[in-house]
């Protein structure tokens, strides 16, 4: 499940004057959905319009269709190519019997996800793109039952009308999907090698 970041009253960052954050990370969550289609990954948007939903309402759509993999696209007009998160607990997110602490949702799944940014990290790293990985308290990711990583993509020529960019945004994505392509059904499976 893909989750273009922001939407609605939620306009994001402003990345230049004519270009909020929301409108690009749409742009980008379409296209990388496009991009799986075509490689036989079913791949399904949180939101496909310019609508407002809050990160409760995110983690709740998302733990409620239990799909493999939860990607959140963010865009960002500094930095240098993708930057990929996973999830940073917080210590002490006890549970409750079948009641998860919503802070350390994610405790469950961290393995995976770790697993999953790390593979998607190689794999795009061989092709020469620039990417870094980090771990952030970030919201959703850490609410989530599933594997969840988030992906900030900056431009690559420093000049940030390159992320309204189709050549760019099939580019970032073609490199995502075949980063996720190989690590599919291990996720389906909910199991790492």
């Amino acid at each position: 499940m893909i989750d273009p970041a922001h939407g609605g009253s939620d306009a994001g960052a402003a990345l230049n004057p004519a270009m909020p954050e929301k409108d690009v990370t749409l742009a980008f969550a379409r296209r990388l959905r496009l991009e799986l289609n075509n490689r036989g990954i079913e791949a399904g948007l949180v939101r496909d319009g310019d609508n407002t939903v809050s990160l409760d309402q995110r983690a709740g759509l998302v733990n409620s269709a239990q799909p493999a993999m939860y990607i959140s696209l963010h865009a960002a007009s500094q930095g240098n190519g993708i930057v990929l998160y996973t999830a940073m607990l917080a210590p002490n997110g006890e549970d409750r019997g079948r009641f998860l602490n919503w802070q350390t949702a994610q405790s469950g799944s961290l393995v995976r996800s770790r697993w999953a940014e790390q593979q998607i990290t190689a794999s795009i790293q061989k092709m020469g793109f620039p990417l870094r990985s980090l771990v952030a308290a970030l919201r959703p990711l850490n609410n989530l039952t599933v594997p969840a990583i988030a992906v900030e993509v900056a431009p690559t020529s420093g000049e940030v009308s390159q992320l309204a960019s189709v050549d760019y945004q099939s580019m970032v994505c073609a490199a995502l999907a075949s980063a996720i392509v190989p690590i599919a059904p291990a996720l389906r499976q909910r199991t790492v090698p």
